[in-house]
């Protein structure tokens, strides 16, 4: 596997994740962590459904993974599906586990082989995302992608962030939009929105930031020129 030379190993973030995590534990979220060598280098949250800022709605009770992380230093140790399978253990309770997975070349992020290796089956495909799902007893879920129905303002240009505090990666790009963003207070206005289960339910959106509505977020894989997009936009 090589090193995603657009988004740099997130480590320094790892730490803003767990915190936050640690802050909803048992309320809004779930999670496991994964030990090497003393240090907490992978983890992954989870939580139900209907307590999950993800895009998708099922016929059953399921538990949803939001983010699995593995540092650099130990992918290819079995870090990350330990973590997985910790998921799993904890989740017997649901008729399944649900993740988004991205069918791109990237493997560093969320890949669905990581997944398949860990029984998961591919349920429904979408705009890169393979909505994968590990189930109980042979349990037969429905699963539904939403709709987007966000519709930006019209009086000003419009940068919208949708906040995703538990993932590594996402804490850095959000980070870097909202500089960037900064630079256009004059002609652009900026808002993060704290997503919830209502919020996507509202506006049928997941992990992805907007210019003026439009979804712009193509993956981690990607180089990004921020400057660039939101120049066009307001040009």
């Amino acid at each position: 596997m090589k090193d995603n030379p657009f988004m740099p190993d997130p480590k320094p973030e790892l730490d803003l994740a767990r915190s936050y995590v640690s802050q909803h534990l048992g309320n809004t979220i779930d999670g496991v962590l994964g030990y090497s060598g003393g240090a907490c280098n992978g983890m992954a949250f989870f939580s139900a459904l209907h307590r999950s800022p993800v895009p998708v709605e099922t016929d059953k009770k399921v538990a949803v993974i939001h983010c699995v992380f593995v540092a650099k230093t130990d992918r290819r140790t079995g870090l990350g599906r330990s973590v997985i399978d910790l998921v799993k253990r904890k989740s017997t309770r649901y008729s399944g586990v649900l993740v988004l997975a991205r069918s791109d070349d990237d493997e560093h992020f969320m890949h669905y082989s990581h997944f398949e290796r860990a029984h998961f089956k591919t349920v429904e495909e979408k705009d890169g995302i393979r909505y994968m799902l590990f189930t109980f007893q042979n349990a037969r879920i429905k699963v539904t992608p939403l709709e987007m129905k966000y519709k930006p303002r019209t009086d000003k240009h419009e940068l919208t962030i949708c906040n995703f505090d538990y993932c590594p990666y996402w804490i850095r790009m959000a980070k870097t939009l909202r500089k960037t963003a900064s630079e256009y207070n004059d002609k652009m206005s900026t808002s993060l929105m704290e997503m919830s289960r209502q919020e996507t339910e509202d506006y049928g959106l997941g992990m992805n930031y907007l210019l003026d509505g439009k979804p712009m977020f193509r993956g981690f894989n990607v180089p990004y020129d921020h400057r660039a997009e939101i120049e066009k936009v307001i040009s």
